[in-house]
């Protein structure tokens, strides 16, 4: 029935190669749990490891601090004319958008 010509064709004997793969599958299935683990504690302890040498055995020699503090201190320097600048443009901007606007009905003017 349906191209079955008997029970034979369920019960033949499997090869040495299907047999050397089923017991590889096999075994397989029963370790990857224990390598999967082993791979993510490793993976953990490489990231632990690289964390710690960058952030606890950087120390910096007295000629790199006093760079490092001139740095920071130059760019918090206050621009006194910087500031006045854009202050006087806030203003500016602010008067010419306060000033009266005249309706004009003409699309085509422009002021």
């Amino acid at each position: 029935m349906f191209g079955i010509k008997g029970r034979d064709t369920f019960n033949k004997p499997q090869s040495d190669f299907a047999l050397f793969f089923g017991f590889v599958r096999r075994k397989w299935t029963k370790i990857f749990p224990i390598v999967l683990s082993f791979v993510l504690v490793c993976i953990l302890s490489f990231v632990w490891y690289v964390w710690y040498v960058f952030v606890h055995t950087k120390e910096l020699t007295g000629a790199e601090k006093t760079d490092y503090v001139n740095q920071k201190k130059s760019e918090v320097t206050f621009d006194k004319k910087r500031f006045d600048a854009v202050k006087d443009r806030i203003v500016q901007r602010n008067d010419f958008y306060a000033r009266d606007r005249q309706d004009f009905h003409d699309i085509f003017y422009r002021q």
